[in-house]
């Protein structure tokens, strides 16, 4: 069952950053439960998509649909960049701007991990955060960065080593 409690914490956040950016967060959906996702483990994005009309359907379906195989259909799914911005990668003066609100989403999670989703990300956190926690790292879900095929076959890999690594941990699903 979902922890309530942490939802409702997790909601005033996204209240004041919608009305500070404007912004889209991971939705609910597929029984996946994104940004309201109250397992303690945290996936972290670069920011809202840039393509389009919003997030392109098949590349999130595809990474809900992995997440939810892979038994992390409950983690907190989160963007480190909030707004709405240009393609490309956030500015410094972005990414501090953000930075108070990603901060207080780690404090409600309480997360075990957090994945980076991709280099970018992972540099960015390794840089800027003080962690009690391990980071690690996957290959960004989007197909830009490689073929379908490969990076559906990365992404599964390095899922499996996540569980694997998370040793006796139980979320509320599994495959």
């Amino acid at each position: 069952m979902a922890d309530l409690n942490k939802q409702n914490q997790l909601e005033d956040p996204q209240k004041r950053m919608k009305r500070d950016f404007g912004l889209w967060f991971f939705s609910s959906e597929n029984d996946v439960d994104g940004y309201l996702g109250t397992d303690p483990i945290v996936f972290v994005g670069i920011r809202p998509s840039t393509g389009k009309g919003g997030f392109a359907r098949p590349i999130f379906n595809s990474f809900y649909d992995r997440l939810k195989r892979h038994g992390f259909a409950h983690a907190h799914v989160t963007d480190l960049v909030k707004e709405s911005m240009e393609v490309g990668y956030p500015s410094d003066a972005q990414v501090d701007r953000n930075w108070p609100y990603f901060l207080e989403e780690l404090s409600i999670a309480d997360p075990i991990v957090v994945v980076a989703l991709g280099r970018w990300v992972f540099d960015e956190l390794h840089k800027r955060w003080d962690r009690l926690v391990p980071l690690r790292r996957v290959t960004h879900y989007a197909f830009r960065y490689g073929s379908r095929s490969k990076i559906g076959q990365q992404l599964d890999e390095e899922f499996q080593r996540l569980r694997k690594d998370l040793g006796g941990w139980q979320g509320r699903y599994q495959p």
